[in-house]
């Protein structure tokens, strides 16, 4: 497994540093009604298979579909503050709905499918026992998810199928209102009724479910687990996939970003130190150690400054090992933080949420810390993650 690429999270650190910090957390194109949803097509459990020419579109509004690029990728404006099902169609595969996401000021990106030919959705109907209608799909609903790792939230395609098994073993996945019958995925990707939680594939299967509104949830391996809400019809297969579905929450990074002010004989501050703290060392499960897999625990710093006579936005990587002194990085520029102008520090770690320190320079006193963080594979700052 490659490491995952510091390049990747300089330019997130980059963005989320340009991104104000002051009041709610919108994206642009939120403010305007609509926000993005992106991702990539591939057909089901060939990863380098990408569906070009398919088609997505959004349940709730027949006239928002796209299709799909040459290089499986897509992008869609959907209705902010609003449910969104996206689902894909194309010849030769299955008909597959996502889960029903909620906009809320959030581009929606890596929202992924994963989608199988007829020939395997007839397959995976057969071995599941499953009845079906007419037109080979589920005569009830049919819902599906992977309790996935948080590692494969947050970075490119690449990195994404690099990773492997996306699943977490040991969890128990749960459907409510309780419905159909659940059945979980071995390690080689098979249906196992006799599975009593999650193996490292990480799938689980919920067949024979009446049409409605459910939401999924999980627990164990020591996590927390999102809720995810997923919208079921007759003949209809939900595919709850990662990196979203049952994902992996993450927590913001723990280590410190520590400033140093000297106030003057005029009382304004100037920045005469700044050092973020060792980032701590993420723990593989033995088996993907034994395989030689690494991550790269560093990730990356970006220091950027917003106002009139600012810097350009700097960014180094974080060290694993000491603490990082960032006015190195800065050099001679670390004299433009001056009144009116706010200082940001973003540290992107793989597997942790963003974490963004800002200080605004007031005339006088020390200037005034503000925190936000970015969850793990979402898109703009809030106050809590």
């Amino acid at each position: 497994m490659p490491r995952l690429a510091l390049a990747s999270l300089a330019a997130a650190a980059l963005g989320l540093a340009l991104v104000p910090l002051a009041g709610a957390a919108t994206s642009a194109v939120a403010e305007e009604g609509t926000v993005t949803m992106s991702g990539t097509a591939y057909e089901f459990n060939r990863v380098h298979t990408l569906l070009a020419g398919a088609t997505i579109h959004v349940l709730e509004d027949d006239g928002l579909t796209t299709t799909v690029a040459d290089d499986g990728t897509y992008s869609l404006e959907v209705p902010d503050q609003a449910e969104v099902t996206p689902y894909i169609t194309k010849d030769g595969y299955g008909t597959i709905y996502l889960q029903t996401f909620t906009t809320d000021g959030q581009d929606l990106v890596n929202v992924n499918f994963q989608t199988p030919t007829l020939q395997v959705r007839d397959l995976l109907a057969a071995v599941l026992g499953i009845e079906t209608n007419e037109d080979g799909y589920p005569a009830k609903c049919a819902v599906v998810s992977t309790v996935s790792t948080k590692q494969v939230r947050g970075v490119t395609y690449q990195q994404f199928i690099d990773w492997g098994a996306h699943g977490v073993a040991g969890v128990q996945a749960h459907i409510t209102p309780e419905a159909g019958q659940r059945t979980y995925f071995n390690e080689y990707v098979i249906p196992d009724k006799t599975a009593t939680e999650t193996s490292k594939d990480g799938g689980v299967v919920w067949s024979e479910v009446p049409a409605g509104e459910y939401t999924l949830s999980a627990a164990g391996a020591g996590s927390q687990w999102p809720d995810v809400d997923v919208t079921c019809a007759d003949g209809r297969i939900v595919n709850a996939n990662p990196p979203w579905g049952l994902n992996q929450l993450a927590t913001t990074v723990p280590t410190k970003v520590r400033p140093k002010w000297t106030v003057g004989k005029r009382g304004t501050a100037r920045l005469t130190g700044l050092t973020v703290g060792a980032v701590p060392q993420q723990e593989l499960p033995a088996a993907a150690v034994a395989n030689g897999e690494t991550i790269d625990f560093n990730g990356a710093v970006t220091v950027s400054c917003v106002g009139s006579g600012c810097f350009a936005p700097k960014t180094t990587p974080a060290s694993m090992k000491k603490p990082t002194d960032l006015m190195k990085l800065l050099g001679a520029d670390a004299a433009k933080v001056r009144p009116g102008r706010t200082l940001t520090v973003t540290l992107s770690v793989p597997g942790y949420n963003t974490r963004i320190d800002s200080w605004k320079v007031r005339e006088h006193g020390k200037p005034a810390r503000a925190r936000q963080c970015v969850p793990l594979g979402w898109s703009a700052p809030q106050k809590v993650c």
